[in-house]
């Protein structure tokens, strides 16, 4: 940001001119869990995002922090670290690999800092009525919810033998 003290009034003695720059500092801290949408307390390993910073509505061209990682405790990791600091700002969050068993949802997530709160949205109830967030001693805990794909039903097996010992006849 920069603030200035605009133009000296003319004749004004001792007055200078004086645009200063003042950078934000303040972040939050925050950590993301991938869980089962079905049931939240069952977490997923496994899940990769990358996070990127938007500026005035544009996702930047690289991530932020790439390949964060789902271990066995849901928390995605970048190298030992969980818990990322974020300063004031907005963000996207993209699943790059699903859970094994879970369908990929590249959908971003968005994720906007303030001075005082951090808001989501994942695009269903847990951000919506703030079933997936919590905060515990200054750390932002946000749900990342997946789902497993569709389950195809099985062919084969001994029912089909007695369809294609007579179609096999016939031919």
């Amino acid at each position: 940001y920069e603030v200035g003290t605009g133009t000296a009034p003319a004749g004004a003695e001792g007055i200078q001119d004086r645009t200063d720059k003042v950078t934000n500092t303040r972040k939050q801290q925050v950590s993301f869990r991938a869980v089962d949408l079905s049931n939240l307390k069952i977490p997923l390993s496994g899940a990769v995002y990358d996070l990127y910073e938007v500026r005035d509505g544009v996702r930047a061209a690289e991530p932020l922090w790439k390949d964060l990682t789902s271990g066995r405790d849901g928390y995605l990791r970048s190298g030992d670290a969980a818990v990322f600091r974020l300063p004031i700002g907005s963000y996207e969050l993209i699943e790059t690999e699903a859970p094994k068993g879970c369908r990929l949802d590249t959908t971003p997530i968005s994720l906007d800092v303030t001075l005082n709160d951090v808001l989501y949205d994942e695009g269903t109830s847990l951000s919506s009525d703030g079933a997936g967030r919590t905060v515990e001693a200054g750390v932002y805990t946000f749900a990342l919810a997946s789902t497993t794909g569709y389950a195809l039903p099985r062919s084969g097996g001994p029912g089909v033998t007695a369809f294609m010992l007579p179609g096999g006849l016939l031919v």
